[in-house]
C-alpha cells in the first residue's frame, strides 16, 4: 500500500481549506487583504476624482481605541482591507462608488467580530454608501469581549495532537478570518467570536497519519455539530479525536529475501 508523502498530503489539505473558504464566501474577505498587500496604490488624483473613501474609529465597550483591528470593505465589484492605528482609526485608500458592507475582526482573538452596524452576519450588515470624490466618515464600531472555543485534539490512542489548525464557520456558513492557536499542553482555541452558534473544521498540521474532520467526528459541513459560544466566556470541552487518515496505511513491515550470488533484502508493506 502506498502512503502519501507530506507535501502531497499538505497540498490536499490546503486545497480543501481553500475550497471550504471559497464556497463559504470567505474569499470576499480574504482576497481584499491579499490584493491590498500585493498591490501598488493608484495615483492620488485618480482616487479623488473617481473613487471615494470611508473612515471610522474602533473602540471597546468603554470607548478605549483598539489597535490593529482588521477592517474589510466588501462591495459587489470592489473592496478594501484596512487596519486600525493606535487611536483606533482606519481609512480606506479609495473605493469605487457604490454600497459596501464593513466587517471588523480582531486577529488577536480578544474582541468579538462584528459587521456594521453591530450586526452578527454579512447578510444583516448595514450598507455604507461610497460617493466618488467624497469621504464617508464615522463608520464606527464598538467591539465587545470575545468568546472562545477551547478543546483538546487527540489521536485514536488518546495521544495529544499538539499542533492542529482549522476553520470556524458562522451558522450561515461564512468562514471567519480568525486564527486557531495551540498551547503547550495540547489544547487548541479560537477567539474573536461573538455570541452565537458555530461549526468547526479541524485538521492536523504535521501528523500525516491523521485525517481532518468537522466537529464532532463529522465528514461535512451540513452534518457538523453546532458549538454554542457566549461572548466573554470560553466554551470548553470541544475535544476531538482525529482518526487515522484512510489515505495513509499503518501496517507492519514484511521482509522478504531473494538469494542469488548475493543476498538482497526488500521491505514491502502488506
Amino acid at each position: 500500500t502506498q502512503s502519501i508523502s507530506r507535501p502531497s498530503k499538505k497540498a490536499a489539505l490546503f486545497k480543501k481549506r481553500a475550497a471550504l473558504k471559497n464556497e463559504s464566501g470567505f474569499a470576499l474577505l480574504e482576497k481584499f487583504k491579499v490584493l491590498k498587500i500585493n498591490s501598488v496604490s493608484k495615483p492620488v488624483g485618480l482616487q479623488v476624482a473617481t473613487r471615494g473613501t470611508v473612515s471610522g474609529v474602533v473602540t471597546d465597550a468603554s470607548g478605549t481605541p483598539l489597535r490593529n483591528i482588521d477592517v474589510y470593505a466588501i462591495g459587489a465589484k470592489d473592496g478594501d482591507w484596512m487596519y486600525t492605528d493606535w487611536l483606533g482609526r482606519y481609512k480606506s485608500l479609495g473605493l469605487a462608488p457604490g454600497d459596501y458592507k464593513l466587517a471588523f475582526f480582531d486577529e488577536s482573538g480578544n474582541y468579538a467580530y462584528q459587521f456594521y452596524n453591530n450586526k452578527g452576519s454579512l447578510a444583516a450588515a448595514d450598507p455604507v454608501t461610497i460617493v466618488a470624490g467624497q469621504l464617508t466618515p464615522n463608520a464606527n464600531a464598538q467591539l465587545d469581549k470575545a468568546g472562545f472555543i477551547v478543546g483538546v485534539a487527540t489521536d485514536p490512542k488518546g495521544k495529544v495532537v499538539a499542533d492542529v489548525d482549522g476553520v470556524v464557520f458562522d451558522e450561515a456558513g461564512l468562514a471567519l478570518p480568525l486564527w486557531m492557536e495551540n498551547g503547550l499542553s495540547g489544547e487548541y482555541w479560537v477567539g474573536g467570536l461573538r455570541s452565537g452558534n458555530y461549526k468547526l473544521w479541524i485538521y492536523p498540521w504535521w501528523d500525516d497519519h491523521l485525517g481532518d474532520q468537522f466537529y464532532n467526528d463529522k465528514s461535512d459541513f451540513n452534518s457538523a455539530e453546532l458549538i454554542n459560544v457566549i461572548a466573554g466566556l470560553a466554551t470548553t470541552g470541544t475535544d476531538v479525536t482525529l482518526n487515522y487518515s484512510p489515505e495513509v496505511a499503518i501496517k507492519t513491515p514484511k521482509i522478504s529475501t531473494k538469494t542469488s550470488k548475493t543476498t538482497r533484502f526488500r521491505v514491502s508493506w502488506s
